[in-house]
């Protein structure tokens, strides 16, 4: 479980996330729900579709789920790079305010930009920020994570006006590479359905899919916030 220092609605910060299918999934809530509901927050649930139990307890307690069948996809191999754009890692102050604002654009969620910055999330260890230009107009970002056996892509964000041109495709092919070559054994991350051909196409294979629920820690219910994009 994850919780965001301020209220910026992202389904990502405030989550609860399973990684042991044979824990209890009753016992697995009450935790999530005891520990957000100390921050009267809701939060999200990323609830595995092969984990049957957690889905059936959560929607016992009365939460409808919010998307289905996000697939989470891994790569363990580097992919061939288009020299279509400008990719580089976020290298200064400047770079750091204008990853904020074209992330935010991308993920339509105001305050994200301002969310990143505040949780001084670009120092977090292990951590990799890309931006990608093109002639010297910043038209997607990327953040990559790595912990020394395997690496994550997080923050795949391209503005409404440069989506259609490979932007994803090629911030996302350059934190794959970057990451292997850093010693990770794979990549993962989390797909939108938009997003699932592109990563298909890059070499992407989905190992599971999830279905997100929010959850009001008071109530057990469904509660209404702003909806975030997977990447």
């Amino acid at each position: 479980m994850t919780a965001c220092v301020v209220p910026v609605k992202n389904g990502y910060l405030d989550a609860a996330i399973p990684t042991d299918y044979s824990a209890d999934p009753a016992r697995f809530l009450d935790e999530a729900q005891s520990f957000f509901a100390e921050q009267q927050r809701p939060f999200v649930v990323w609830a595995p579709q092969d984990f049957g139990g957690l889905k059936a307890e959560i929607e016992a307690r009365g939460v409808s789920v919010d998307i289905v069948g996000t697939p989470a996809m891994s790569i363990a191999a580097k992919v061939d790079i288009v020299e279509q754009f400008e990719v580089r890692s976020v290298a200064s102050n400047s770079d750091r305010s204008t990853f904020g604002e074209v992330c935010e654009r991308g993920y339509e969620i105001p305050g994200l930009g301002w969310l990143i910055r505040h949780i001084e999330a670009f120092d977090a260890e292990g951590t990799v920020w890309v931006m990608t230009f093109d002639e010297g107009v910043p038209v997607g970002v990327a953040c990559g994570f790595h912990d020394g056996t395997s690496g994550g892509i997080y923050y795949v964000a391209t503005p409404q006006e440069h989506r259609g041109r490979g932007v994803g495709r090629a911030v996302t092919a350059w934190l794959v590479n970057d990451l292997l070559e850093r010693g990770v054994s794979e990549v993962v991350l989390q797909s939108s359905k938009a997003g699932l051909p592109v990563y298909e196409r890059l070499g992407f294979t989905t190992y599971a899919l999830y279905d997100r629920y929010i959850v009001d820690p008071e109530t057990s219910r469904a509660t209404s916030t702003t909806p975030t994009r997977p990447m």
